[in-house]
């Protein structure tokens, strides 16, 4: 099936710690294993950008749980497309 990826950004309800993090990052790691996502989440002073790389069915699955994820708010999808291939080919989910 054809590859897309989704950017968007969104703003954390309050300042997260390394540890809320490192539970953030977890989590993901495993969701996107199992769905064969992958991608790259930023996150500075409360703010996240995140680009996500799998098939249509798989992104949309994420971005309903990514809605109702209460740790943040204000999604804002920057773009959703086609890509030819995978930018993070080898990170489930890589974090900085």
């Amino acid at each position: 099936m054809p590859l897309e990826h989704l950017i968007y950004v969104s703003t954390a309800r309050t300042e997260l710690g390394s540890a809320e993090l490192e539970r953030i990052i977890e989590s993901a790691v495993r969701r996107n294993t199992a769905n064969a996502l992958t991608g790259m989440l930023l996150y500075s002073r409360g703010t996240f950008l995140q680009v996500l790389e799998g098939e249509a069915e798989a992104l949309d699955e994420c971005w309903k749980r990514l809605h109702a994820d209460r740790r943040h708010h204000g999604l804002t999808e920057i773009v959703r497309e086609p890509i030819a291939g995978r930018s993070f080919p080898g990170w489930a989910m890589g974090f900085r």
